[in-house]
């Protein structure tokens, strides 16, 4: 008989959204937690925490290694990622676009996906710029802030306002000289961003890099990704710019079509 997670005002939706919080604090960075750990970083209470976990071990979610030690996703958990994986790939659907866009510009092209529990994004692609000179490289499933770069701002600019205003009055920590961090300013650029469709950054997350960033949207509309590339600032003019800027563009369109996206208002 399974084992049940009950506790007098938890249940339906609100316990359903502690558990995936829980599960959630699993991540490469961080992949293993105590109980404890766990409180502390949910804010949910130590009985609803152990009463989790107790299930989640039941299930094989998560594992524990040794009595008293800490926790792990277990095979259950792999399982399910597993099969996610294979029934939906955004990178390998994006890639042969991204890899198309990197050859048209000459420069670095990466996709991130939006994790909306998380308030933050994950590199899923870079395809490496074939131009001579500086190149720009980020670590595939590494995490970014969306505060600042053009790939995250690009998916900030289109969340939803309350989202949105949680990100912007921060922390907003200064990455480079150039980084914004007053949220007046910040709100000031994503406004501009959803106005020509695409967020710039200069040299905001890294010193002498340039990046051109476009939001991709699911069925229903909704902001699920963003792609960008990013190039050295000598060689980004103005009108280089704007020229590289309208490719990314055309590449997010086409990915957001594939991922069910029917273009309406935003």
């Amino acid at each position: 008989m399974r084992d049940t997670v009950t506790e007098p005002g938890v249940s339906g939706v609100g316990l359903l959204n502690k558990a995936l919080q829980v599960l959630d604090q699993f991540t490469p960075e961080n992949p293993v937690w105590t109980q404890a750990e766990l409180g502390r970083a949910t804010g949910v209470s130590k009985s609803t925490i152990n009463r989790l976990v107790r299930y989640f071990c039941t299930e094989g979610y998560l594992i524990q290694n040794e009595i008293k030690g800490p926790y792990q996703l277990g095979p259950a958990a792999v399982d399910l990622g597993l099969r996610a994986s294979a029934q939906f790939d955004i990178g390998t659907m994006a890639r042969p676009l991204l890899e198309q866009l990197a050859g048209d510009t000459g420069e670095t092209a990466l996709l991130a996906a939006y994790r909306p529990r998380r308030r933050e994004a994950v590199y899923v692609v870079q395809i490496p710029g074939p131009g001579e000179g500086l190149r720009v490289f980020q670590s595939v499933g590494s995490s970014i802030s969306l505060y600042a770069g053009a790939v995250a701002k690009a998916i900030l600019a289109y969340l939803p306002d309350e989202v949105q205003n949680e990100i912007v009055q921060g922390p907003l920590e200064k990455l480079t000289d150039n980084t914004i961090t007053d949220p007046a300013i910040l709100i000031h650029d994503l406004a501009e961003a959803r106005a020509r469709g695409y967020a710039i950054s200069r040299e905001e997350t890294y010193t002498g890099v340039y990046g051109i960033g476009v939001p991709v949207f699911g069925h229903g509309g909704s902001v699920v990704a963003g792609i960008a590339i990013a190039a050295p600032t000598f060689r980004m003019d103005s009108a280089t710019m704007l020229e590289h800027a309208q490719k990314v563009m055309a590449a997010a369109e086409t990915i957001s079509a594939r991922l069910g996206d029917t273009g309406g208002s935003r």
